[in-house]
């Protein structure tokens, strides 16, 4: 099992946890087509390979793009095919979804929920 956490102070309080961009090398300039820089077969990779349940926490702070790059990520270690989600690994998402939108800079409202994984196009992916 995995623990991540959108940000620092809640991922040093869960057992084992890191920060998501630690535990899955995102990139902080992020876009639709962006990947994670996790490589085989470092420990990290194998780590994720035997990982059957991950439990990210404070994932409305993060970008949509975010989720989608770990996705793909997991799909290539795993060497899962383009159509599965998370690789098949079971993903808990948790937050507060009514309270918190990601950050994005230099934008508008719109652009803010269109950023969020609550938009509805984005749950639906997740499926």
């Amino acid at each position: 099992m995995l623990w991540v956490s959108s940000s620092r102070i809640p991922a040093e309080l869960l057992p084992g946890g890191r920060n998501s961009h630690f535990h899955f090398k995102i990139s902080l300039n992020i876009h639709d087509d962006s990947i994670c820089s996790i490589t085989s077969p470092l420990e990290l990779a194998e780590l994720i390979h035997s990982t059957r349940l991950i439990v990210w926490e404070k994932i409305p702070m993060q970008h949509k793009y975010y989720v989608g790059a770990v996705g793909k990520v997991l799909n290539d270690i795993c060497k899962m095919s383009i159509g599965k989600k998370f690789a098949n690994i079971l993903v808990a998402l948790g937050g507060d979804f009514a309270q918190i939108l990601p950050i994005v800079r230099h934008s508008n409202h719109g652009a803010i929920v269109n950023a969020s994984i609550q938009n509805p196009h984005m749950c639906s992916n997740l499926e």
